[in-house]
């Protein structure tokens, strides 16, 4: 399992995924702050949740697949 966190975690695509989230992610925290109907700001809050969650499963391959854990 370790293994293959670990091959995710080097993959060209995944950190292609993970750039692509954070510039995306400026992008909605930008778009916020204009006046939006409600319909925006609630469809940016979800987009938000899903940064949010997309965020914490990256965070959690990364440490999986980290060779050496430092504490």
């Amino acid at each position: 399992m370790k293994q293959t966190f670990f091959k995710i975690r080097e993959s060209k695509l995944f950190q292609y995924s993970v750039l692509f989230i954070i510039i995306f992610n400026a992008f909605t925290i930008g778009l916020n702050t204009y006046n939006l109907g409600e319909f925006s700001r609630e469809l940016i809050k979800y987009l938000d949740y899903l940064i949010t969650i997309f965020f914490v499963i990256e965070i959690s391959i990364r440490f999986i697949g980290e060779p050496r854990k430092y504490f």
